[in-house]
């Protein structure tokens, strides 16, 4: 029986840090989280994207990979390399040092006693931080931290949601008044994706224009008219960038009896 191993999900199972890479004797694959876990923590350190953490209520269990290290690395010693790890302080002398009263950021490092025939399998544990989960809420999170993180370095949100659905086909639940959660279909995790191809700062300028426009002339307008007031080079709207907008501030485009359209903000502008 081998005596100590990590239970990975998420970044984790391509991202073990090079301390814990260094002492991985296998990988066992097909295995599943015996707790459920959720997009249900806002992290810092990715620019407030949403990442996976265990929950009480509601999430799934998902496919994860135990990574079975070395016999002579002992159980504290793996609970150092995880939770330094976790707590970016990998190759440093520090020690991980359990908390008697944990709070919202602690990371606590915890442990499953002979699961799947290995004496101790560890894994991280911090509290949740987000509330009132909805697809829209992931995204927007998701989506702004891609502007709040180095560029090249994959520490944004889009590409944690991406690499957390191709390792473990793991998707964004959400909580919806009355129902159970649902969990969010991986193309949408693509259709967050594909947006952000779009420079930020272009989406970004427009859809600033339209709230200025808009909120200083207190009454709607026609796309002409905001084009000229604005500006704006486009003939006729993005409609890819309309429908972002209609998700991010609301803006409702009214059509009166001669056909014409009107634009208004909605109650996010």
């Amino acid at each position: 029986m081998n005596s100590v191993g990590i239970l990975a999900y998420g970044s984790l199972i391509d991202d073990p840090g090079c301390e814990i890479k260094a002492v991985i004797s296998c990988k066992l694959k097909g295995v599943q989280t015996p707790f459920n876990v959720e997009f249900a923590r806002s992290s810092s350190t990715r620019g407030g994207a949403p990442t996976l953490v265990p929950v009480e209520e509601g999430g799934a269990h998902v496919k994860a990979v135990i990574l079975v290290l070395e016999e002579q690395v002992s159980v504290d010693k793996a609970k150092d390399m995880l939770w330094r790890r976790e707590t970016n302080q990998v190759c440093s002398s520090n020690s991980y040092k359990p908390s008697p009263n944990p709070d919202l950021n602690t990371v606590c490092i915890k442990e499953l006693r002979q699961f799947q025939n290995i004496e101790a399998v560890l894994y991280t544990s911090i509290k949740p931080n987000i509330d009132g989960l909805t697809p829209r809420k992931l995204a927007r999170l998701a989506i702004d931290s891609v502007c709040k993180t180095e560029r090249g370095q994959k520490r944004d949100g889009i590409s944690y949601l991406i690499n957390s659905g191709d390792h473990s086909e793991i998707r964004a639940s959400v909580r919806k008044p009355q129902e159970k959660r649902s969990l969010m279909p991986k193309a949408k995790a693509k259709t967050e994706a594909e947006r952000v191809a779009v420079p930020p700062s272009d989406y970004d300028r427009f859809k600033a224009t339209i709230q200025r426009i808009l909120r200083q002339a207190k009454r709607p307008l026609t796309w002409g008219e905001i084009k000229e007031v604005g500006d704006l080079p486009q003939k006729v709207p993005n409609n890819k960038w309309v429908k972002w907008m209609e998700e991010d501030i609301g803006p409702v485009g009214e059509k009166t009896k001669e056909g014409k359209i009107f634009w208004k903000l909605g109650k996010r502008g």
